[in-house]
């Protein structure tokens, strides 16, 4: 018998070797940063969004993020439905550093933080971060806290409506091993359509091939098409 043999799990942002940019975004119906009991940054309706970086954010990354966060649809319309962004809604951002969403605590009871950034290289970043939000907000306020100071944040959630946002960029090693592996006595293609659904669909048939063993894939928006053949 004839098998196709299972590919790799796809890499994901947890599993990669450098995680990306986080964002832990929250609605809220103000916001405001203190330090040393000054306000330095509030809003009223919109998002708070806690920001954390990685060594090897690109200004693409970025610049994703950036228009994630602005065109985030979280907020009702007449009906009650989550239809609404910040322009609509007349809403601001505040951006909170925060390096301690890289906090690794499987081992031990003391959280490392060494897939953060270090400040040389975070505080570049977050600038070119906030930078972006600003440029691409328009009429939308774009308020920050201090970075790297020791903060008081206050805050009213809205809902609650909470999202964690992150942009993974696999290596190319890591898409080598997301694609599909075949024995060498079957043949099989790979093809993509806006239409399929997403994960991968198998359209071996056992009824066709009585010898064919198919096997689901963890592959978004692809659909394989497989035919195996009994080995000689």
């Amino acid at each position: 018998m004839v098998e196709v043999q299972p590919p790799h799990p796809p890499p994901t942002c947890t599993n990669l070797d450098q995680p990306p940019v986080r964002v832990v975004l929250q609605r809220v119906s103000r916001a405001a940063v203190r330090v040393d009991g000054k306000t330095v940054g509030q809003i009223e309706r919109g998002f708070l969004v806690l920001a954390g970086f990685a060594p090897t954010d690109s200004d693409a990354v970025l610049d994703w993020m950036a228009d994630k966060i602005l065109g985030l649809r979280l907020f009702g319309d007449d009906e009650g439905k989550m239809n609404r962004d910040l322009a609509e809604v007349r809403g601001g951002v505040l951006v909170v550093s925060q390096f301690t969403l890289y906090g690794d605590a499987r081992k031990g009871r003391r959280p490392s933080f060494i897939d953060a950034a270090p400040p040389d290289v975070a505080i570049p970043l977050y600038e070119r971060f906030v930078g972006m939000l600003r440029a691409k907000a328009g009429t939308i306020p774009v308020a920050t806290g201090e970075f790297g100071a020791m903060m008081d944040v206050e805050l009213v959630s809205d809902g609650p409506v909470t999202l964690l946002l992150e942009k993974c960029v696999l290596p190319p090693s890591a898409s080598r091993r997301a694609r599909p592996a075949a024995s060498s006595s079957s043949k099989c293609s790979t093809s993509r359509s806006a239409s399929s659904p997403p994960m991968w669909t198998s359209t071996c048939s056992p009824a066709k091939h009585p010898t064919a063993t198919s096997h689901g894939c963890r592959a978004r928006r692809l659909k394989q098409s497989c035919r195996a053949h009994p080995a000689t």
